[in-house]
């Protein structure tokens, strides 16, 4: 699998595409076949086209990009220093933790917080969806009270990693 390449886009670049490495039926039909049903540290793979553009908000310098996890819509922020799908607890305090998840984790400033990891049926932004994914849940409330902005979680490297990206600052478009 190929890694996501970021550039960010000056006012004198093309338009913002983001590629599979292979053909949505291909990545549909290969992928699905190789996990059994439950939930994955690599979730399941599917998307509407080969290309997608999607439009993304910015609060400050963080991006802001329209998901859906299962059935709860709202601002993921993309943050590729994230391993993977990182859901708020405010809003996902419902989702029971997978068996022996429990814990604690750190960010930058050295606070450690409690943390579990759930199961997320479906996870959707632009065109591109994700089945039976595993997502850490922990509270991003301070992010929320700084931004004031509601922010459903993070989307990191694990759901970026079979794509390349082109983030075009100017026009608002990944």
């Amino acid at each position: 699998m190929a890694s996501a390449a970021f550039i960010a886009a000056g006012k004198d670049h093309a338009p913002v595409v983001v590629r599979f490495n292979a053909s949505p039926a291909s990545l549909r039909d290969s992928t699905i076949k190789k996990f059994p049903i439950g939930f994955n540290d690599d979730p399941v793979v599917t998307s509407d086209s080969a290309t997608c553009i999607i439009p993304f908000g910015r609060s400050g310098n963080l991006i802001l990009i329209k998901g859906r996890a299962d059935t709860t819509e709202g601002n993921f922020i993309l943050d590729t220093g994230a391993p993977g799908l990182v859901l708020n607890l405010t809003y996902f305090r419902n989702y029971r933790a997978l068996q022996g998840d429990d814990g604690e984790s750190g960010g930058i400033t050295g606070s450690v917080k409690q943390s579990s990891r759930v199961g997320v049926d479906s996870f959707s932004f632009g065109g591109i969806h994700y089945y039976h994914a595993i997502a850490e849940r922990v509270s991003l409330g301070q992010i929320e009270n700084s931004k004031h902005i509601k922010i459903l979680g993070l989307i990191g490297m694990q759901f970026l990693k079979q794509f390349e990206m082109i983030i075009d600052y100017e026009k608002n478009l990944i």
